[in-house]
This record gives structure tokens, sequence and C-alpha cells, in this order.
């Protein structure tokens, strides 16, 4: 699959929206969720999760407000979620995390665990269902495998 593929496949998923309210909507997500305070372990894996989710909001919303008038939030969101999805599979796939410095390339890769589940959250919440087709399945199925493989990396954050 290349990126037109994917961005494809996100344009068919979710319900079309103009740039400006999609990304009012990001900024409301943004705010739905409030930072909580971090204390040693207690809210720990909560706090990195929703500071990836106001780094993906934030980044969220300067790309849709700087996005030609022409472009869909839809293949913005797609664009985002490749870099970091394409890194983390390729690792896997490459057995990275298994062997010698498999823990170090763990706890190098867990930031980027954590954005790409941030934007796919992201994704999820905008208006409109995503179909329960085979692509899509198979979305879900590598987003499960990818978030339990990398777990113990990102509690070392």
């Amino acid at each position: 699959m290349d990126l037109e593929q994917f961005k494809k496949q996100f344009t068919e998923a979710k319900d079309p929206m103009p740039l400006d309210q999609a990304a009012t909507y990001v900024r409301r997500i943004k705010e739905n969720n409030p930072m909580l305070g971090k204390s040693w372990t207690f809210n720990r894996l909560e706090y990195n999760h929703r500071l990836a989710m106001r780094t993906a909001c934030m980044e969220l919303e300067d790309i849709l407000r700087n996005a030609a008038p022409w472009e869909d939030y839809r293949e913005k969101i797609a664009e985002c979620i490749w870099p970091y999805m394409r890194r983390i599979l390729s690792h896997t796939h490459d057995g990275r995390y298994e062997g010698l410095y498999g823990t170090k390339w763990g706890v190098a890769d867990a930031w980027f665990v954590e954005m790409w589940l941030a934007y796919d959250e992201i994704f999820r919440r905008m208006p409109g269902t995503i179909p329960n087709i085979t692509p899509w399945k198979m979305m879900d199925s590598i987003v499960y495998q990818t978030e339990r493989v990398t777990r113990n990396y990102r509690r070392k954050l």
C-alpha cells in the first residue's frame, strides 16, 4: 500500500467536512482532554497519552488551518499517520525490538507509537463511522498488535 491508497482509504471512511470546521473540531477534542498531573507512577501512562493527544491536536489544527481550501481533512490526517505507521511497522517487521538492542529501539520508538495512536484516536473521533470492511479490520488489528508489542517500552517514557 502506498500513501495515495492510504489516503483514499481514509477519505472513504469518514464524512466530508470543510477544513475550518475540521480544525475547530480538532480544537474541541484537545480542549476535552485536559492535562492531568504527573506524579511518579500515578497517572504517568495517562499523562503520556494526553500529552501525545494534545501535541497531535495542535499539529493537526495548525496543518488544517494552513492547508489549501480544496484539500481534505481526512487526507491530511492520513498524511500525519503515514510516517509514524511506516516507521513502527518497518521496525516491527525487521525484528528490531528483538535481540541485543531491542529495548533501546523500543524506548526510542515509544513516542512515535504514542503519536500514531493519538492521530488514530483523533480520526476515529471525527464525525462519521468507519466502515466494517477488511482494510479497516486489518488497520484495527495492526494498531492493536503494535500497541501490545510496544506497551512495555511506552511505560518507560
